[in-house]
């Protein structure tokens, strides 16, 4: 896995929202669960997101602890990551 593309892909084939955000911390990926719908408008109960970082990728979410921040991981490795932390919160 290479691209920004190829890991909203990989993600989305794994049950997961996915796609490419360019804002302030540069171009990442969001990745998402628990969806519903408020008013017309798509809300995620939980998001993370895996941001280029040096020579690599690293993951988190906005409003928790940031224990993996300083980890530059493959891009494959960052997505792997965030599938099982967000598969954990959708089970029952």
């Amino acid at each position: 896995m290479r691209t920004r593309e190829e890991a909203v892909e990989y993600l989305r084939a794994r049950g997961l929202h996915a796609e490419k955000r360019d804002w302030s911390l540069g171009e990442t990926i969001v990745a998402a669960t628990g969806r519903r719908d408020a008013d017309g408008i798509a809300v995620y109960s939980r998001a993370m997101y895996i941001v280029p970082k040096e020579k690599g990728w690293t993951s988190f979410e906005l409003d928790r602890p940031r224990p993996e921040d300083e980890a530059q991981v493959p891009l494959e490795q960052a997505c792997a990551r965030v599938i099982s932390i967000l598969a954990a919160s959708r089970a029952p």
